[in-house]
Protein backbone atom coordinates (compact mmCIF):
# COMPACT_ATOMS: atom_id res chain seq x y z
CA UNK A 1 0.00 0.00 0.00
CA UNK A 2 1.42 3.85 -0.83
CA UNK A 3 -0.76 6.15 0.29
CA UNK A 4 -4.22 6.53 1.83
CA UNK A 5 -6.24 7.15 -1.50
CA UNK A 6 -6.11 3.52 -2.50
CA UNK A 7 -6.83 2.43 0.69
CA UNK A 8 -9.77 4.91 1.02
CA UNK A 9 -10.68 3.76 -2.74
CA UNK A 10 -10.85 -0.19 -1.46
CA UNK A 11 -13.44 0.92 1.85
CA UNK A 12 -15.62 3.10 -0.26
CA UNK A 13 -17.43 -0.05 -1.79
CA UNK A 14 -18.10 -1.55 1.52
CA UNK A 15 -19.23 1.92 3.37
CA UNK A 16 -21.32 2.21 0.69
CA UNK A 17 -22.77 -1.24 1.06
CA UNK A 18 -22.76 -0.33 4.66
CA UNK A 19 -24.79 2.73 4.32
CA UNK A 20 -27.26 0.89 2.13
CA UNK A 21 -28.41 -1.82 5.15
CA UNK A 22 -28.37 0.91 8.34
CA UNK A 23 -30.56 3.45 5.80
CA UNK A 24 -33.93 3.36 7.67
CA UNK A 25 -31.80 2.87 11.42
CA UNK A 26 -31.83 5.20 14.22
CA UNK A 27 -27.77 5.65 14.28
CA UNK A 28 -27.96 8.07 17.10
CA UNK A 29 -25.79 7.59 19.65
CA UNK A 30 -24.72 4.11 18.20
CA UNK A 31 -20.79 3.08 17.51
CA UNK A 32 -19.30 3.86 13.94
CA UNK A 33 -17.05 1.02 12.74
CA UNK A 34 -13.44 1.07 13.47
CA UNK A 35 -11.90 0.75 10.41
CA UNK A 36 -8.11 -0.45 10.07
CA UNK A 37 -5.47 2.22 10.64
CA UNK A 38 -1.61 2.96 9.64
CA UNK A 39 1.37 4.82 10.53
CA UNK A 40 2.66 7.16 7.99
CA UNK A 41 5.84 5.42 8.00
CA UNK A 42 4.43 1.82 7.38
CA UNK A 43 5.01 1.88 3.63
CA UNK A 44 8.43 2.64 4.35
CA UNK A 45 9.29 -0.20 6.62
CA UNK A 46 10.60 -3.47 5.88
CA UNK A 47 8.90 -5.18 9.12
CA UNK A 48 4.99 -4.69 7.59
CA UNK A 49 3.23 -6.04 11.06
CA UNK A 50 -0.35 -5.56 11.80
CA UNK A 51 -2.13 -6.44 15.21
CA UNK A 52 -5.88 -6.97 15.52
CA UNK A 53 -7.71 -6.37 19.00
CA UNK A 54 -11.45 -6.88 19.52
CA UNK A 55 -12.66 -3.40 19.54
CA UNK A 56 -12.34 0.18 20.15
CA UNK A 57 -14.38 0.92 22.85
CA UNK A 58 -16.14 4.01 23.52
CA UNK A 59 -16.65 5.38 19.95
CA UNK A 60 -20.07 6.00 20.15
CA UNK A 61 -20.83 9.07 16.98
CA UNK A 62 -22.09 7.12 13.94
CA UNK A 63 -24.56 10.23 13.47
CA UNK A 64 -21.41 11.99 12.46
CA UNK A 65 -20.39 9.79 9.89
CA UNK A 66 -23.80 8.54 8.28
CA UNK A 67 -22.65 9.91 4.97
CA UNK A 68 -21.05 9.41 1.72
CA UNK A 69 -17.69 9.94 2.68
CA UNK A 70 -18.12 8.86 6.21
CA UNK A 71 -15.30 6.13 6.05
CA UNK A 72 -13.22 9.02 5.08
CA UNK A 73 -13.75 11.30 8.14
CA UNK A 74 -13.28 8.43 9.86
CA UNK A 75 -9.87 6.87 8.49
CA UNK A 76 -8.73 10.86 8.69
CA UNK A 77 -10.03 11.76 12.21
CA UNK A 78 -8.27 8.17 13.79
CA UNK A 79 -4.76 9.22 11.41
CA UNK A 80 -5.13 12.77 12.28
CA UNK A 81 -6.64 13.19 15.88
CA UNK A 82 -4.75 9.72 17.25
CA UNK A 83 -2.03 7.60 15.42
CA UNK A 84 -0.03 10.24 12.99
CA UNK A 85 0.07 12.50 16.17
CA UNK A 86 1.42 9.72 18.67
CA UNK A 87 -1.56 10.47 20.82
CA UNK A 88 -1.99 6.80 21.13
CA UNK A 89 1.20 6.90 23.37
CA UNK A 90 -0.83 7.78 26.27
CA UNK A 91 -3.28 4.51 25.83
CA UNK A 92 -0.04 2.65 26.71
CA UNK A 93 -0.58 3.22 30.64
CA UNK A 94 -3.92 2.56 30.24
CA UNK A 95 -4.81 -0.30 28.42
CA UNK A 96 -3.04 -4.10 28.59
CA UNK A 97 -4.04 -4.05 24.43
CA UNK A 98 -1.65 -0.99 24.05
CA UNK A 99 0.57 -2.23 26.67
CA UNK A 100 1.64 -5.49 25.23
CA UNK A 101 2.17 -3.56 21.51
CA UNK A 102 4.83 -1.23 23.00
CA UNK A 103 6.78 -4.33 24.61
CA UNK A 104 6.01 -6.07 21.16
CA UNK A 105 7.62 -3.33 19.54
CA UNK A 106 10.21 -2.54 21.76
CA UNK A 107 11.54 -6.72 21.42
CA UNK A 108 11.35 -6.67 18.03
CA UNK A 109 13.58 -3.66 17.54
CA UNK A 110 15.07 -4.23 20.28
CA UNK A 111 14.67 -0.77 21.50
CA UNK A 112 14.36 0.37 25.27
CA UNK A 113 10.72 0.30 26.14
CA UNK A 114 11.21 3.88 27.74
CA UNK A 115 12.65 5.57 24.73
CA UNK A 116 9.53 4.30 23.04
CA UNK A 117 7.09 5.67 25.85
CA UNK A 118 9.13 8.91 25.84
CA UNK A 119 9.06 8.76 21.60
CA UNK A 120 11.62 11.99 21.65
CA UNK A 121 13.86 10.49 19.13
CA UNK A 122 13.36 10.01 15.63
CA UNK A 123 13.91 6.57 15.37
CA UNK A 124 11.40 5.75 17.86
CA UNK A 125 8.58 7.96 15.71
CA UNK A 126 9.62 5.94 12.98
CA UNK A 127 8.89 2.50 14.50
CA UNK A 128 5.29 3.83 16.54
CA UNK A 129 4.14 4.97 12.90
CA UNK A 130 5.31 1.47 11.11
CA UNK A 131 2.61 -0.79 12.18
CA UNK A 132 -1.29 -1.23 11.26
CA UNK A 133 -3.78 -1.57 14.13
CA UNK A 134 -7.06 -3.39 13.59
CA UNK A 135 -9.94 -5.23 15.44
CA UNK A 136 -11.84 -7.85 14.52
CA UNK A 137 -14.91 -6.15 15.61
CA UNK A 138 -15.26 -2.62 13.82
CA UNK A 139 -18.54 -2.22 15.87
CA UNK A 140 -17.95 -2.59 19.46
CA UNK A 141 -20.19 -4.86 21.51
CA UNK A 142 -23.61 -3.39 22.64
CA UNK A 143 -22.80 -3.69 26.62
CA UNK A 144 -19.56 -1.85 26.05
CA UNK A 145 -21.21 1.88 25.37
CA UNK A 146 -24.29 1.59 23.40
CA UNK A 147 -26.24 0.25 26.33
CA UNK A 148 -25.24 2.66 28.75
CA UNK A 149 -26.10 5.49 26.18
CA UNK A 150 -29.83 3.89 26.27
CA UNK A 151 -29.14 2.66 22.64
CA UNK A 152 -32.29 0.50 21.47
CA UNK A 153 -30.48 -3.36 21.14
CA UNK A 154 -32.59 -3.47 17.51
CA UNK A 155 -30.80 -0.38 16.17
CA UNK A 156 -27.24 -1.59 17.21
CA UNK A 157 -27.72 -4.86 15.93
CA UNK A 158 -28.76 -3.71 12.35
CA UNK A 159 -25.52 -1.71 12.97
CA UNK A 160 -23.87 -4.73 14.30
CA UNK A 161 -25.30 -7.12 11.74
CA UNK A 162 -24.06 -4.47 8.43
CA UNK A 163 -20.77 -3.86 9.76
CA UNK A 164 -19.69 -7.63 9.41
CA UNK A 165 -18.62 -6.63 5.66
CA UNK A 166 -16.14 -4.90 7.66
CA UNK A 167 -14.93 -7.78 10.01
CA UNK A 168 -12.29 -9.99 7.42
CA UNK A 169 -8.50 -10.20 7.71
CA UNK A 170 -9.33 -10.41 3.67
CA UNK A 171 -9.70 -6.27 4.31
CA UNK A 172 -6.43 -5.81 5.88
CA UNK A 173 -4.64 -8.54 3.70
CA UNK A 174 -5.42 -6.33 0.13
CA UNK A 175 -4.77 -3.39 1.44
CA UNK A 176 -2.38 -3.30 3.43
CA UNK A 177 -0.19 -6.44 2.83
CA UNK A 178 1.36 -7.14 5.96
CA UNK A 179 3.96 -9.75 6.70
CA UNK A 180 2.67 -10.53 10.37
CA UNK A 181 -0.81 -10.42 11.36
CA UNK A 182 -0.84 -10.70 14.89
CA UNK A 183 -4.33 -11.72 16.28
CA UNK A 184 -4.80 -10.63 19.65
CA UNK A 185 -8.36 -12.27 20.29
CA UNK A 186 -8.73 -15.62 21.48
CA UNK A 187 -12.40 -15.13 22.25
CA UNK A 188 -14.31 -12.73 20.12
CA UNK A 189 -13.34 -13.26 16.47
CA UNK A 190 -16.77 -13.51 14.31
CA UNK A 191 -17.36 -15.95 12.13
CA UNK A 192 -16.29 -15.22 8.73
CA UNK A 193 -13.36 -12.93 9.85
CA UNK A 194 -10.50 -15.90 8.82
CA UNK A 195 -9.77 -16.03 5.14
CA UNK A 196 -11.07 -18.90 3.28
CA UNK A 197 -8.57 -22.03 3.16
CA UNK A 198 -6.70 -20.75 6.21
CA UNK A 199 -5.47 -24.69 6.65
CA UNK A 200 -4.34 -26.27 9.91
CA UNK A 201 -2.22 -24.21 12.14
CA UNK A 202 0.51 -24.85 14.15
CA UNK A 203 -0.17 -25.23 17.61
CA UNK A 204 1.42 -24.64 21.25
CA UNK A 205 -0.69 -24.83 23.92
CA UNK A 206 1.52 -23.13 26.72
CA UNK A 207 1.95 -20.43 25.80
CA UNK A 208 -1.52 -20.40 24.20
CA UNK A 209 -0.56 -19.60 20.39
CA UNK A 210 -1.44 -20.92 16.74
CA UNK A 211 0.58 -20.14 13.92
CA UNK A 212 -0.80 -20.18 10.02
CA UNK A 213 0.75 -19.18 6.76
CA UNK A 214 -1.48 -17.45 4.65
CA UNK A 215 -0.18 -18.58 1.11
CA UNK A 216 -2.36 -15.89 -0.58
CA UNK A 217 -0.69 -13.11 0.80
CA UNK A 218 2.73 -14.52 2.10
CA UNK A 219 1.29 -13.17 5.33
CA UNK A 220 2.30 -15.29 9.16
CA UNK A 221 -0.54 -15.09 11.38
CA UNK A 222 0.11 -15.71 15.21
CA UNK A 223 -2.88 -16.11 16.99
CA UNK A 224 -2.96 -15.94 20.57
CA UNK A 225 -5.05 -14.23 23.73
CA UNK A 226 -6.29 -10.47 24.53
CA UNK A 227 -3.52 -9.00 26.36
CA UNK A 228 -6.04 -8.33 28.95
CA UNK A 229 -6.05 -12.06 29.43
CA UNK A 230 -2.42 -13.05 28.75
CA UNK A 231 -1.34 -10.17 32.09
CA UNK A 232 -3.26 -11.96 34.38
CA UNK A 233 -1.62 -15.51 33.66
CA UNK A 234 1.64 -16.26 31.61
CA UNK A 235 2.69 -12.11 31.36
CA UNK A 236 3.60 -10.52 27.78
CA UNK A 237 7.31 -11.50 27.60
CA UNK A 238 6.24 -15.32 27.31
CA UNK A 239 4.37 -14.94 24.37
CA UNK A 240 6.23 -12.65 22.72
CA UNK A 241 9.67 -14.21 23.30
CA UNK A 242 7.89 -17.29 21.79
CA UNK A 243 6.53 -15.23 18.56
CA UNK A 244 10.05 -13.74 18.15
CA UNK A 245 11.83 -17.07 18.27
CA UNK A 246 9.36 -18.23 15.52
CA UNK A 247 10.16 -15.55 13.27
CA UNK A 248 13.61 -16.00 13.50
CA UNK A 249 13.36 -19.41 12.84
CA UNK A 250 10.80 -19.73 9.95
CA UNK A 251 13.20 -16.82 8.53
CA UNK A 252 10.37 -14.64 8.07
CA UNK A 253 12.77 -11.35 7.87
CA UNK A 254 16.33 -12.26 7.01
CA UNK A 255 17.22 -10.39 9.73
CA UNK A 256 15.34 -7.85 12.25
CA UNK A 257 16.97 -6.05 15.44
CA UNK A 258 14.84 -8.23 18.07
CA UNK A 259 16.86 -11.40 16.73
CA UNK A 260 20.07 -10.73 18.68
CA UNK A 261 18.90 -11.74 21.85
CA UNK A 262 18.61 -15.28 20.43
CA UNK A 263 22.03 -14.96 19.04
CA UNK A 264 23.59 -13.84 21.93
CA UNK A 265 21.44 -17.32 23.94
CA UNK A 266 23.22 -19.17 22.18
CA UNK A 267 26.38 -17.37 22.59
CA UNK A 268 26.02 -17.75 26.19
CA UNK A 269 25.03 -21.32 26.29
CA UNK A 270 28.85 -21.78 24.11
CA UNK A 271 30.47 -20.10 26.83
CA UNK A 272 29.08 -22.17 30.09
CA UNK A 273 29.65 -25.04 28.43
CA UNK A 274 33.47 -24.10 28.15
CA UNK A 275 33.06 -23.42 32.33
CA UNK A 276 31.43 -26.59 32.76
CA UNK A 277 34.09 -28.57 31.33
CA UNK A 278 37.13 -26.63 32.43
CA UNK A 279 35.68 -27.78 36.05
CA UNK A 280 34.75 -31.00 35.32
CA UNK A 281 30.86 -30.77 36.03
CA UNK A 282 27.68 -31.54 33.58
CA UNK A 283 25.50 -29.04 32.83
CA UNK A 284 21.71 -28.52 32.18
CA UNK A 285 19.38 -26.25 30.92
CA UNK A 286 15.65 -25.56 30.78
CA UNK A 287 14.87 -25.59 27.26
CA UNK A 288 13.06 -21.82 27.35
CA UNK A 289 16.46 -20.83 28.36
CA UNK A 290 16.21 -16.69 29.12
CA UNK A 291 12.54 -16.70 29.72
CA UNK A 292 10.58 -15.83 32.75
CA UNK A 293 11.70 -18.83 35.39
CA UNK A 294 14.20 -20.33 33.24
CA UNK A 295 17.76 -21.66 34.72
CA UNK A 296 20.46 -23.58 33.78
CA UNK A 297 23.07 -25.30 36.62
CA UNK A 298 26.15 -27.41 36.76
CA UNK A 299 26.16 -30.42 38.52
CA UNK A 300 27.12 -33.78 39.35
CA UNK A 301 25.61 -36.87 38.98
CA UNK A 302 26.25 -37.92 42.51
CA UNK A 303 25.31 -34.93 43.74
CA UNK A 304 21.58 -33.61 45.09
CA UNK A 305 21.94 -30.25 44.17
CA UNK A 306 23.42 -27.93 41.57
CA UNK A 307 24.82 -25.11 41.66
CA UNK A 308 22.97 -22.71 39.37
CA UNK A 309 21.83 -19.67 37.76
CA UNK A 310 18.00 -18.40 37.21
CA UNK A 311 16.20 -15.69 35.18
CA UNK A 312 13.08 -13.71 36.69
CA UNK A 313 11.70 -12.59 33.76
CA UNK A 314 12.79 -12.68 30.19
CA UNK A 315 15.04 -9.72 28.78
CA UNK A 316 13.74 -7.53 31.22
CA UNK A 317 15.21 -8.95 33.99
CA UNK A 318 17.10 -9.82 37.34
CA UNK A 319 19.91 -12.34 37.06
CA UNK A 320 20.58 -14.71 40.08
CA UNK A 321 22.76 -17.62 41.46
CA UNK A 322 22.97 -20.17 44.25
CA UNK A 323 22.49 -23.42 45.14
CA UNK A 324 19.66 -25.37 43.64
CA UNK A 325 17.75 -28.30 44.05
CA UNK A 326 18.53 -30.56 40.69
CA UNK A 327 14.42 -31.71 40.91
CA UNK A 328 12.89 -28.65 41.58
CA UNK A 329 9.56 -30.40 41.95
CA UNK A 330 10.76 -31.94 45.33
CA UNK A 331 11.12 -29.58 48.28
CA UNK A 332 13.74 -29.27 49.95
CA UNK A 333 13.68 -30.43 53.89
CA UNK A 334 13.70 -27.43 56.20
CA UNK A 335 16.79 -28.76 58.08
CA UNK A 336 18.86 -28.88 54.98
CA UNK A 337 18.16 -25.36 54.29
CA UNK A 338 19.66 -24.13 57.31
CA UNK A 339 22.28 -25.88 56.95
CA UNK A 340 23.22 -24.38 53.97
CA UNK A 341 21.74 -20.55 55.23
CA UNK A 342 23.87 -20.58 58.18
CA UNK A 343 26.92 -22.30 55.68
CA UNK A 344 26.83 -19.04 53.39
CA UNK A 345 25.79 -16.71 56.27
CA UNK A 346 23.30 -15.53 53.50
CA UNK A 347 20.79 -12.56 53.86
CA UNK A 348 17.82 -13.58 50.93
CA UNK A 349 14.92 -15.57 51.96
CA UNK A 350 15.59 -18.90 51.16
CA UNK A 351 13.21 -20.81 48.66
CA UNK A 352 11.71 -24.70 48.27
CA UNK A 353 13.89 -24.73 45.64
CA UNK A 354 16.94 -22.20 46.21
CA UNK A 355 18.22 -22.91 49.95
CA UNK A 356 21.19 -20.07 49.29
CA UNK A 357 21.38 -17.41 46.51
CA UNK A 358 22.40 -14.30 45.81
CA UNK A 359 21.93 -11.95 42.62
CA UNK A 360 24.46 -12.06 40.18
CA UNK A 361 23.56 -8.20 39.36
CA UNK A 362 19.88 -7.13 39.64
CA UNK A 363 19.61 -5.84 35.95
CA UNK A 364 16.42 -3.59 34.93
CA UNK A 365 17.58 -4.06 31.23
CA UNK A 366 18.30 -7.73 29.83
CA UNK A 367 18.87 -6.21 26.55
CA UNK A 368 21.50 -3.60 26.99
CA UNK A 369 23.62 -4.47 30.21
CA UNK A 370 23.51 -8.37 30.31
CA UNK A 371 24.21 -9.17 26.91
CA UNK A 372 26.83 -6.48 26.35
CA UNK A 373 28.20 -8.66 29.17
CA UNK A 374 27.77 -11.68 27.00
CA UNK A 375 29.92 -10.14 24.05
CA UNK A 376 32.87 -9.09 26.55
CA UNK A 377 32.68 -12.34 28.38
CA UNK A 378 32.49 -10.38 31.76
CA UNK A 379 29.37 -12.40 32.82
CA UNK A 380 30.74 -15.47 32.21
CA UNK A 381 33.94 -14.59 34.19
CA UNK A 382 31.21 -13.93 36.69
CA UNK A 383 29.67 -17.52 36.63
CA UNK A 384 32.73 -19.21 37.12
CA UNK A 385 34.10 -17.26 40.11
CA UNK A 386 30.77 -17.81 42.13
CA UNK A 387 30.51 -21.66 41.03
CA UNK A 388 33.64 -22.00 42.16
CA UNK A 389 33.45 -20.74 45.70
CA UNK A 390 30.00 -22.58 46.24
CA UNK A 391 32.14 -25.51 45.55
CA UNK A 392 34.80 -24.51 47.98
CA UNK A 393 32.53 -23.82 50.32
CA UNK A 394 30.38 -27.14 50.09
CA UNK A 395 31.94 -30.26 50.06
CA UNK A 396 31.22 -33.21 47.41
CA UNK A 397 29.12 -34.63 50.16
CA UNK A 398 27.18 -31.53 50.77
CA UNK A 399 26.00 -30.78 47.38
Amino acid sequence: MDNLKNYEDYYKTLWQEFLFKIKDVDVKKCPEPHLPIYGEYYSKSEFKIAFVGIEAARSCDLEEYNSEDGYSKIIQDWKENDFDSLEYCNWAGQWNFWRFIFQFLGKFYNVDLEELKNHDSEHAQNILRSFVWANTNSIERYHITAEGKNVKYENWKKVKDASAIFDKAENILKTYKPKILLLLNWRNVPDGWFPEGIGEPEENDKPPLRYYYLKNSDTHLYWTKHPRALSTSIGYDVIIYEILQSIKSKNIFPTFPGQTPFELLEKFKKQTEQIAKELKLELHYDPNLGQADSCFYFFKQEWSFGIGFGFDNAWTCDFFGGVCRKDLDIAIPEKIINEIQNKFGMSQQPTRNWPYWFWVEEHRNWNQSTFEEIISGELVKKIKISVEEIMTKLSNNEL
